[in-house]
């Protein structure tokens, strides 16, 4: 067993610069914006184009910055319905990133609105190895079910405390697919943490031995 006491808090996704003593946060990085001086020693990072900020040139011509140690993920990309692009160069720069995420063998962080069943049928046709987590998901049940059929994670901010059906979609999800994180939300990841665990009656110990068994899991390149 796990000394309980020596478990660090996992915020899988995260655009807050801060960093905490016993919390290990992927600091999210956009690469229209990036600059080698946003990466710190000792933090980890994800790294990608987000549909809402691509245009026509939008592309990822230097891919060596992605093997950078601190950069233990892919993303966040993904397809918007509403936002961004049309969908054929949303889609382009998605399959981009999920090529990255392959040949280096880093987990793929997702943003996904109304897209759930393209994203599937894409996840289908590629059969990556390398984890898929849906950052941010507030998916109903019927999505969830399917998505739980091809080895999906699932990443609930602080938005999904406000939706009952993200709440529904939680309860069928085994604890061994889920993570928490602090997007861009005014709570700390203990909040996050603690409010869970209310919501569906579970101890605090428990919660934080999962969770960070799964990110020892998923991000087992790191």
């Amino acid at each position: 067993m796990i000394n309980e006491s020596h478990i660090p808090l996992i915020d899988i996704h995260s655009h807050h610069k801060k960093s905490e003593n016993e919390v290990i946060r992927i600091h999210n990085l956009m690469l229209h914006e990036f600059s080698p001086g946003q990466i710190l020693p000792g933090n980890y990072y994800s790294l990608g184009m987000h549909p809402w900020y691509l245009n026509d040139s939008a592309d990822i011509q230097d891919k060596s910055v992605f093997k950078r140690p601190e950069i233990i993920a892919i993303g966040e990309t993904g397809l918007d319905k509403f936002r961004g692009p049309e969908f054929s160069f949303q889609e382009k720069v998605f399959k981009q990133h999920i090529e990255i995420s392959k040949a280096m063998s880093k987990p793929l962080i997702i943003h996904n609105v109304r897209m759930t069943d393209r994203i599937l049928k894409i996840y289908k046709e590629l059969q990556p190895k390398q984890p898929w987590i849906l950052h941010g998901f507030t998916g109903n049940p019927d999505q969830t079910k399917q998505l739980l059929n091809n080895n999906f994670y699932f990443s609930f901010s602080e938005r999904a405390l406000k939706s009952q059906k993200s709440i529904e979609a939680f309860r069928i999800i085994p604890l061994d697919r889920v993570f928490i994180e602090t997007d861009e939300g005014e709570h700390d990841i203990e909040f996050l943490y603690h409010e869970y665990c209310r919501l569906f009656n579970l101890k605090i110990s428990t919660l934080k031995e999962i969770l960070y068994s799964n990110f020892n899991f998923a991000f087992k390149n790191r």
